[in-house]
């Protein structure tokens, strides 16, 4: 089942670079790098094929392995962080926000897979029924 929507994007630190409309000023700051972003993540090489395609690419990129850690070095102001939305939002009291909404961006849809033969116990059920409250509050978060 679909459990919620969600976007892999690109997001910096609120503080870090003015906001602004001006999609040229947004590729600039891009630009200077890094780029931050979990390298075995197939959206996140996606993003970067894109903004190389677009010539928007920092000549400076840094691979992670961890989407946590991406969050984190934008966090600190390290460069720009290509994550997940509902990464970026968790446990950052708005400090990240989109670099820009026309710059490259991968919708997503997560889905809930479980196996056919688990046991239907009540704590089998509550779990998924927690996980499925969940995900149906997080696509209300999701935009384009």
């Amino acid at each position: 089942m679909k459990l919620f929507r969600d976007a892999v994007d690109l997001f910096v630190l609120a503080d870090g670079a003015p906001e602004s409309e001006d999609l040229e000023a947004a590729k600039e700051h891009l630009r200077r790098g890094p780029l931050v972003f979990a390298g075995r993540v197939v959206q996140s090489q996606q993003i970067v094929d894109q903004l190389a395609a677009i010539d928007a690419l920092p000549s400076r990129l840094l691979p992670c392995g961890d989407l946590e850690l991406v969050k984190s070095f934008a966090l600190a102001g390290l460069g720009v962080a290509v994550l997940p939305r509902r990464v970026a939002r968790y446990c950052q009291g708005g400090r990240l926000r989109r670099l820009h909404r026309a710059l490259p961006f991968i919708a997503d849809e997560i889905h809930l897979l479980f196996r056919g033969d688990a046991h239907r116990t009540r704590a089998f059920l509550v779990t998924k029924d927690a996980i499925v409250a969940h995900g149906r509050a997080l696509d209300g978060d999701y935009e384009e």
